[in-house]
């Protein structure tokens, strides 16, 4: 990545380091944690934040974002008729690295592909309007994820991705919701039992049977019109039947043999698979609603589908602690909530990754300048000294500006079991530990 729009502007020059890009981008993401009616007050002595005031001058951040972007302007293609013309040309180093992370992580057995609003109220030409989301406005997603809530691969609509030329020879042409999720799909591994689910915006015969043909399984839900010569009853004949009807045949579509079935619920469901039909039952709870309670049912539609409800999980991730900084400037950021070896919550996730990147380089966490008067008083009369926050392991691990500092005050050793008092503090970290000819808690602590 490069920042170099200001470089490209002659009234505007800066030269921001590696460093300054990372805090920049921590104090982001505190952003997305803390809200605050406008950016400045994040500086304010009153209700601002000290690790945010530390990290940066106001001022430098402004700078920085407004020239923050990835691309060089001079190799852009402005003529949409043009070869090389990308909407997306000012963000698609960030999208192809993003890609290629995703795809560094093995694929699950159970995919889904469905399409995503990421809200935004900024005025810009690829904003969409989707009436059945409950953000309206925003930038349209298709994502491929698993039952997990991982994201595989993301496609931003820009409105162009429908044409010859981003089709492999092999692609068939099944019309532009199918092309989506065949282009999402490239990376799965053929003949591997993968299963891919996606909903009635996407599902067609030709697409399940594309899928059958590559060695892939499907599942979809399906609207009856893009279903030829469809023997099922009519949603008139099936309103007459009991909840719980199911209605199965089993079709042939370019050699391939695929399963259609109607199944009767709150509303008639229509799906199409290559690897299951309703058999064998499984039991699930319902709400009936004429009962106005939770009754038995027979079915085998809710376990095939119940995967795609992983997509519940990113969609939740991109709708939770957005990043509200406003700017004329269109913007988008994603993640993804995992701590080693077991799962953190989302908002502990981006106080990490934000804590992080602010205390890069040589940025300590104590306040800048001479203590105040007012502060020396207080300090005297307090009484019990507050335990001293561990850092993360990114920055206790990092091997830089960890130097000793003399402390007045003696404080416990960190490391776990040692119950031995010091007098020295550690750099950017600021914890007391033991560091003596026999025993070395401080190569322990920066180092496991």
């Amino acid at each position: 990545m490069k920042i170099n729009s200001a470089s490209q502007d002659i009234n505007n020059v800066i030269t921001p380091t590696s460093n300054d890009i990372s805090k920049f981008l921590g104090i982001v993401l505190f952003t997305s944690i803390v809200k605050m009616p406008n950016v400045r007050m994040y500086w304010n002595e009153s209700v601002g934040l000290d690790i945010i005031r530390n990290t940066m001058s106001v001022n430098n951040f402004e700078k920085i974002r407004s020239n923050f972007h990835f691309n060089n302007n001079h190799n852009q293609v402005t003529d949409p008729q043009a070869n090389g013309f990308d909407k997306l040309h000012k963000l698609r180093p960030v999208l192809d690295e993003l890609g290629e992370c995703f795809l560094s992580v093995p694929m699950e057995e159970y995919l889904s592909v469905d399409e995503q609003i990421c809200a935004s109220k900024a005025r810009h030409r690829l904003k969409q309007y989707m009436s059945l989301k409950s953000h309206k406005w925003g930038y349209k997603l298709f994502v491929l994820c698993g039952v997990s809530g991982l994201a595989y691969k993301v496609e931003i609509y820009t409105g162009i991705e429908n044409v010859a030329s981003k089709r492999e020879n092999c692609e068939p042409n099944i019309g532009a919701s199918g092309n989506v999720v065949i282009r999402l799909c490239r990376e799965v591994p053929r003949n591997c039992n993968h299963k891919i689910f996606f909903d009635t915006c996407f599902t067609s015969l030709p697409l399940v049977a594309y899928f059958a043909s590559q060695g892939i399984l499907s599942l979809g839900t399906a609207r009856r019109n893009r279903i030829k010569n469809c023997e099922l009853p009519s949603e008139d004949e099936m309103k007459q039947k009991p909840r719980g009807t199911i209605v199965e045949y089993v079709a042939h579509h370019g050699g391939i043999d695929i399963v259609n079935v109607l199944r009767k619920d709150n509303k008639c469901v229509t799906l199409l698979s290559t690897f299951v039909g309703s058999e064998p039952m499984l039991s699930v709870k319902r709400y009936d609603r004429k009962k106005n309670n939770i009754t038995s049912s027979v079915s085998r539609y809710y376990f095939p589908v119940q995967p795609s409800y992983g997509w519940c999980r990113p969609v939740s991730i991109v709708v939770r602690y957005k990043i509200v900084l406003r700017s004329k400037k269109w913007r988008v950021s994603a993640t993804k909530c995992l701590n080693r070896n077991k799962t953190m919550n989302l908002a502990d996730f981006k106080m990490e990754v934000a804590t992080v990147l602010c205390m890069t380089g040589k940025q300590t966490l104590g306040k800048r300048g001479r203590p105040s008067e007012l502060n020396q008083q207080f300090a005297e009369k307090k009484k019990k000294v507050p335990a001293t926050h561990i850092p993360p392991s990114d920055i206790r691990l990092d091997q830089m500006q960890h130097l000793p500092e003399w402390n007045d005050k003696r404080q416990r050793c960190k490391i776990t079991g040692c119950s031995r008092y010091f007098f020295v503090a550690f750099g950017k970290c600021g914890v007391h530990l033991c560091f003596n000819k026999n025993k070395n808690c401080f190569k322990k602590f920066h180092t496991v």
